[in-house]
């Protein structure tokens, strides 16, 4: 018989956030209760996304809808309690979650607030992102 590798799964939580490693790569997760979500069997949806760690950066894509969450977690109690389990996300000092309007912030993951500018405009550029300016008429 050969011998299989079961996958280690860590999760933690950042904000509103759980942070995934299942061994290859790092994905998010938000619970949201929905009276009327994709899923007929189950009142709480799952929405998730990929993630990546860039310099001291968590980088969150926009999101998915994956369908209904586990059946222990149909509640916001249940989510709640289930969250505040998990130990803080602590790989990285900020975050960005990538908005599917096109607007992303610089986070610091300790506050959950956005980072002062004068900080995001050295960090922001290193990752890729360039300030647009929109002229109104």
């Amino acid at each position: 018989m050969e011998n299989q590798k079961t996958k280690e799964y860590k999760s933690w939580k950042l904000g509103g956030y759980e942070i995934e490693w299942d061994g290859e790569g790092l994905g998010w997760v938000m619970y949201m209760l929905w009276s009327d979500g994709p899923d007929e069997e189950s009142p709480m949806s799952v929405f998730w996304g990929r993630a990546w760690i860039e310099h001291d950066t968590l980088l969150m894509t926009s999101w998915k809808v994956h369908g209904g969450a586990p059946e222990d977690l149909q509640t916001d109690e249940e989510v709640n309690k289930y969250m505040a389990s998990l130990p803080i996300w602590d790989k990285t000092k900020y975050f960005i979650k990538l908005a599917d309007i096109g607007m992303s912030g610089l986070i610091d993951c300790q506050t959950m607030k956005p980072v002062p500018e004068v900080i995001a405009n050295k960090i922001m550029p290193k990752l890729g992102f360039t300030r647009s300016r929109v002229e109104l008429p």
